[in-house]
């Protein structure tokens, strides 16, 4: 699975601006077209992500239903007029199925084909779950795929060039949701800004960090999904690390200006470790918990576990603070290796 981009979607944005985005490693938005101008990109807005260097996915929702042929002829003369207005007449507009059609497609294909009759073929796209993706590819009413994990079972339709995978992620003042481009033409507005390219990796604080990447498996793997979660990744913790993992891993990296290879190793774990202390709790806390042993594995950072962090600090000549820190992570890291 290879992540070319990342990025994220969101209805009115909440005063969240494209330098806070760029800051947070966002390469591209999908934003909106309806009939609620309140939560409608505007002109302006376009032309702060262009002068960013953040691309734009033109995506229509109304209600999120697709009943029949002409309600989908009339939203793409919707969207057009909207898309007109923005400059960008010429754009690739995505139509959301915002719902679980449960295996009956027909209206959502009598909607589509509405669309495309007016939009053509080249600048359509569907936003849906697997079933909705995959019936409007078969139908062959679509160029471009904006997959939802909702409803998806964990099945991607790999024709779908955006993959929408994680949810509810702050950035600034406004709540987004988490994208990935998996192709390098995923039906965008404007160019994508490549990433400065890092100079050279500072070695590590101390050395001694493993290296772990795809088909490792263990208590080290799960700990480290546990700690992409924190980062508002969505991975089942199953301690194996395959091909999701693999791409989280390249998300953060990317989002982090690291090397993108989805390995783990001396240049990525500085970055992805949490401190966490006494009275805490979450998945950072759970990771930690895991990789110390012989405490309970609950997400709470009590009395139990920070007698317990203290101990591996006495033995590590490290300060006996209680706290997992750098230092503490990687004595706990090196420990799995």
């Amino acid at each position: 699975m290879t992540v070319h981009f990342s990025g994220v979607d969101f209805a009115y944005g909440n005063g969240v601006t494209a330098a806070q985005l760029k800051a947070a490693g966002v390469q591209f938005v999908c934003r909106y077209l309806s009939d609620d101008s309140s939560k409608d990109i505007s002109a302006e807005e376009l032309a702060n992500y262009k002068a960013a260097g953040i691309a734009v996915v033109l995506n229509w929702e109304s209600t999120g239903q697709m009943p029949d042929e002409a309600q989908g002829i009339a939203d793409a003369h919707g969207a057009q007029a909207e898309a007109e207005a923005l400059g960008e007449g010429n754009a690739p507009i995505i139509f959301s199925a915002d719902f679980d059609p449960c295996g009956d497609t027909s209206g959502m294909i009598a909607y589509m084909t509405g669309v495309k009759s007016v939009l053509g073929r080249g600048r359509t796209g569907i936003y849906g779950c697997f079933t909705s993706v995959r019936a409007c590819f078969d139908a062959g009413l679509v160029t471009y795929g904006w997959q939802t994990s909702a409803w998806s079972g964990g099945q991607w339709d790999n024709r779908a060039q955006l993959q929408q995978y994680n949810y509810k992620v702050m950035i600034g003042p406004a709540q987004v949701d988490q994208d990935r481009a998996m192709a390098q033409d995923f039906g965008q507005i404007g160019s994508v800004a490549p990433k400065p390219s890092p100079g050279p990796t500072p070695a590590p604080t101390s050395p001694g960090w493993p290296t772990v990447q795809q088909d490792a498996d263990g208590d080290l793997v799960q700990a480290l999904q546990l700690l992409l979660n924190a980062h508002a990744a969505d991975l089942a913790v199953d301690g194996n690390f395959g091909p999701d993992t693999k791409a989280a891993v390249e998300v953060f990296q990317n989002a982090h200006n690291l090397s993108v290879d989805g390995i783990v190793n001396g240049q990525t774990w500085p970055a992805i470790i949490i401190s966490v202390a006494e009275g805490e709790t979450g998945d950072a806390v759970r990771a930690a918990q895991i990789l110390m042993g012989h405490v309970p594995v609950d997400g709470n950072f009590g009395p139990q576990t920070k007698a317990r962090v203290v101990a591996i600090q006495a033995a590590h000549n490290i300060a006996q603070d209680g706290v997992v820190g750098p230092a503490t992570w990687k004595v706990l890291a090196e420990a799995q290796a």
